[in-house]
């Protein structure tokens, strides 16, 4: 799945951040969103949502750690990244470019492309995704107020596996759904 390769630095910035220190988290998962891009580049792949932003976001946050004070800002981050993922995702929806619909554009039928179907569907796929790191964001929001350290890393996960099961499980209901009318009007 070509989402997951633009999840990677993200994944990678969650698993670095709580082993090295995390200027180098964030400078490694800035790598990492530069390697992704210099792939998709090299392999005529169109750039999405979650690149950029990827970029955006460890840009930033690299260069607000010495006016903020690295503290201040290290304290809050994996809740931050994860929020402007949610963002990122629910502004694609917004922008009727839902953030699906790049890796969509690979697997679908060419005759189903650039249709309002299509459209939809991604829509609502991304939806899937938008709502779950919304939730993972809340989640992570609660457990820093509470000052629980543990349990980042599963909602992490979480906020990834929840959308890849519902979008599977969607995928597979659109699809039996043609199935059977093709079936009915055969």
């Amino acid at each position: 799945m070509q989402i997951l390769v633009s999840f990677a630095p993200w994944i990678v910035y969650a698993i670095l951040e709580s082993t090295v220190s995390w200027t180098l988290s964030l400078a490694g998962a800035l790598a990492v969103t530069l390697a992704v891009l210099a792939y998709k580049y090299r392999s005529a792949q169109p750039v999405d949502f979650l690149s950029i932003g990827g970029v955006v976001f460890f840009v930033v946050m690299l260069a607000a750690s010495p006016l903020l004070g690295q503290g201040t800002v290290e304290a809050y981050t994996q809740t931050l990244s994860h929020g402007w993922i949610a963002l990122l995702m629910w502004g694609s929806i917004a922008a009727r470019t839902p953030f699906t619909e790049v890796f969509a554009r690979g697997e679908a039928p060419a005759e189903m492309i650039d249709t309002p179907e299509f459209l939809r569907f991604n829509c609502i796929i991304s939806a899937m995704w938008a709502a779950s790191f919304t939730v993972g964001t809340a989640v992570l929001v609660v457990l820093q107020w509470n000052g629980v350290d543990s349990g980042t890393f599963v909602v992490i996960a979480a906020s990834i596996a929840v959308p890849i099961v519902a979008m599977k499980r969607y995928i597979d209901s659109v699809t039996a759904d043609d199935e059977m009318q093709e079936a009915v009007s055969a």
